[in-house]
């Protein structure tokens, strides 16, 4: 008879939760798992090699030096690019960039659980205010992880991002000024959503227009 008959196993044994750890573990850095199940809890420590190009889209042709925001492809830092003029700086990774990874949907600016995880490791709570203070929330995580030699975090939204304490560590390779995405005509750019926010790429550029 196989454990999985009816009346084979008790109650109490069908609340096992190995099966959701392996399919964390199995999950992590994809795309859809992590938009299926948007509440990440998983928090990792892991590098980025030497080699990796990632992409900042800004207003400006100059590199930044202290921390920032970067991609991992060139669409998502394009969606990013908030002012008329547009320029797109590729870097590659000369030194190994050390990084603690958070599950979900991370990067997400929503009262639904998507950034509990990097509240309770900063303040020991969650902290609905600060949910659109994401320079103070970088500020936060780039003091708190040096001491343990991180370089900066990976979260997820519609894409994965870097969030980078400093720059010592890329070389530039191109600074390239392109034509900034039309905004006028995208659904939800000028719209509200059911929290009182913008679109989700709306709020990405404010932030880092602010920044």
């Amino acid at each position: 008879m196989g454990i999985w008959e009816a009346g084979a196993v008790d109650s109490q044994q069908f609340n096992v939760t190995d099966n959701l750890i392996f399919s964390s573990i199995a999950s992590l850095l994809q795309q859809w798992p992590n938009t299926l199940w948007r509440n990440g809890h998983t928090i990792i420590k892991g590098h980025i090699p030497s080699g990796t190009i990632l992409y900042h889209g800004r207003h400006d042709s100059e590199a930044p030096t202290a921390f920032e925001w970067l991609a991992f492809n060139f669409e998502h830092s394009y969606l990013l690019c908030q002012s008329p003029e547009c320029w797109m700086l590729t870097f590659a990774v000369r030194e190994k960039i050390n990084i603690l990874y958070f599950d979900g949907s991370s990067a997400s600016n929503s009262l639904m659980g998507h950034l509990d995880s990097q509240d309770v490791l900063l303040w020991g709570k969650v902290r609905p205010e600060k949910l659109l203070d994401e320079v103070g929330r970088i500020r936060s995580l780039c003091a708190w992880g040096a001491p343990f030699g991180l370089d900066g975090f990976v979260r997820m939204e519609p894409g994965f991002e870097l969030m980078l304490c400093d720059f010592s560590k890329l070389r530039l390779v191109s600074s390239v000024r392109i034509h900034a995405p039309d905004r006028s005509k995208e659904r939800g750019w000028n719209t509200r959503d059911d929290h009182g926010f913008g679109s989700i790429f709306q709020r990405r550029a404010i932030r880092r227009s602010n920044s």
